[in-house]
């Protein structure tokens, strides 16, 4: 548990975490197989016997490193704020969800910890291409990036366009929590390609 009070971020899912100095994995089972959003939630807080600024650590879901060399610490600094939220967007091959957290070995004291994830189906087409798609180009590019299911999605960020409302998945997340969304202030960039 957190040393310091809650301050910024709702109770859920950020009371409590999982810390450790060694690897740790989360086996999350799915229903079926197929695109999933994954989201990780962190607080940057004071927790006993751990030094914040020493949390560097990768993450892995499934088969895909989503993280590396990540610091909640540096980025809660950066963005002057404690609570941070990662989300992905992948191809679950299996019926189990591997999420495994690696600390960085080569700082000493380094752990990683996690206060929550959520696992959530999406279409099938959301993102992902038909095997017969050659890809999208992007603007200013003349390359065209193929969507595969060999590649993953990071949200950077997201706005709400055409009004004021809550974005929540209520009926299909077991925490309950939805995201406000920053209404459109001009073109912004969306994702993150990992190939």
């Amino acid at each position: 548990m957190a040393v310091e009070p809650l301050m910024e971020a709702d109770p859920v899912p950020y009371r409590t975490a999982q810390l450790s100095h060694s690897e740790f994995t989360y086996m999350i089972p799915v229903s079926i197989h197929g695109p999933k959003f994954i989201r990780l939630y962190f607080y940057s807080s004071t927790y006993e016997n751990f030094d914040n600024s020493k949390a560097f650590f990768s993450v892995k879901a499934g088969q895909f490193n989503v993280l590396r060399n990540f610091s909640v610490f540096f980025n809660a600094e950066a963005l002057g704020k404690k609570d941070i939220e990662k989300e992905f967007y992948i191809l679950v091959q299996d019926l189990i969800l591997n999420v495994t957290f690696t600390p960085r070995y080569s700082v000493l004291d380094s752990f990683a910890f996690v206060n929550g994830n959520e696992v959530v189906s999406t279409p099938a087409d959301l993102y992902f291409m038909d095997p017969e798609d050659h890809g999208h180009i992007l603007v200013g590019q003349k390359v065209e990036y193929p969507l595969r299911n060999d590649t993953t999605l990071e949200t950077m960020y997201q706005t709400n366009i055409g009004g004021s409302f809550r974005l929540g998945l209520r009926h299909v997340s077991k925490m309950g929590r939805g995201r406000r969304l920053s209404k459109d202030t001009g073109s912004k960039s969306f994702a993150n390609y990992h190939p």
